[in-house]
Order: C-alpha cells, then structure tokens, then sequence
C-alpha cells in the first residue's frame, strides 16, 4: 500500500503534487481534513466517483458533497439564497456542508432531487489539493457505507487496502464530522448536527 506522511497543517508541495497527479488521473487518495479522514477523487469524472462508490458499498442515489476552494465557487456549482450566504459569511472556511439548489446540469451522485452538497473546507490540505488539481473534488468519508469511521490511516488502509492509491498520514482523527444543513429554500433544514453547533446556526441566520 502506499503511504506518505503529511503535516495537515503545513503539507508540503512535493506529496501535494502526487496526490494531485493521482486524483487528475481517476486515482482514489484517502487524506486528512479538519475533522476527519476523507475519500478523495475528482469530482467532475463519473469514473473516479464510481470507484469511492464501489469501495464504499454505497448506493449511488446518496449524495456525495463536493470540495470547493472559494465562496465565489459555492456560487459556481450552487443557486445561493440568503440563508446559504449567512452561512458562509459565518462559517466558511470551516466544518459545514451547505446543500442548495444546484446550479449546472450535473447527474447523481453529486446533484439528486436538484441539489448538490458543497463543502469550503479550512483543512489546508484540502485547500491545497484542490489548488494543486485546479479541480472540484469529491468529498465523502473513508469507512464502508453505514461504519463507523476510522480515525487512523492504518485503520482505514484495513478496509480498504490496495484500492485506494496513496493513503495521506497526518496522524490520528477524531474530530466532529461537519454539520449539514439543507439551503434549498430559505426555511433551512439541519440534515446533520456535527461540528458547528445548531444553536450557532440559528443565531447566524435568524439572530436569536
């Protein structure tokens, strides 16, 4: 199996660059964000989604969210209401999935019943793999559909072994997963309670 060490503070460029050529070339790479580890592949190929999907065991009519490096890229992929933009004016870059209206004709799993799951992540390792591709990326959790979620590389290397391409080892992960609330009308809805807390999302939309 083949794994590299990564500070998911400060990653270096050379191991960025690897991963960043496996991912552009349909390959699987398992790496650290801010809460916890992360399937990775890119978002825009039905081939490399098909791989995470297989590996995982999961049904493709299940939402994956998609890795972005900006808000200006939310309003790329996303029909942006108002709730939404308090959101990411709070919480953005951090541990929130926004779900909204999706905005360009993409099929599941990335858009069903017209929405697409767009996450800003604050993991410079993220960010990084995502300047270093110039590519959207698929974002979905490394355990088997339905699991508990591993919290070290060696755990999820267990599962999944050789089919993922390059395991990225920044040390154990336990952190929250991030909170998910659905924007699609501006009565949004908590699909997930995780690392941003429900009663700061109230405040940040409805201040009170």
């Amino acid at each position: 199996m083949n794994i590299l060490r990564i500070d998911r503070r400060h990653p270096d460029k050379d191991t960025l660059v690897k991963a960043a050529e496996l991912i552009k070339n349909d390959g699987v790479v398992v790496g650290p964000t801010e809460t916890r580890y992360g399937l990775m592949v890119r978002a825009d190929r039905d081939k490399a989604l098909a791989r995470i999907y297989d590996l995982k065991k999961r049904d493709r009519t299940t939402p994956t969210a998609v890795f972005v490096p900006s808000a200006d890229a939310i309003d790329q992929l996303g029909r942006v209401n108002d709730s939404a933009r308090r959101l990411t004016e709070c919480f953005l870059p951090g541990s929130l999935t926004l779900v909204v209206r999706a905005r360009r004709e993409l099929g599941p799993p990335l858009v069903v019943n017209d929405r697409i799951g767009l996450r800003w992540s604050s993991s410079p390792v993220v960010a990084g793999l995502l300047e270093t591709t110039g590519l959207f990326l698929s974002a979905t959790s490394a355990n088997l559909s339905g699991g508990d979620e591993p919290e070290s590389i060696d755990d999820i290397a267990a599962v999944f072994g050789d089919g993922v391409d390059l395991y990225l080892d920044g040390g154990r992960l336990a952190g929250e997963v991030s909170t998910v609330v659905d924007c699609y009308t501006e009565e949004y809805k908590i699909l997930r309670t995780g690392a941003v807390a429900v009663s700061a999302i109230d405040l940040c939309v409805r201040g009170k």
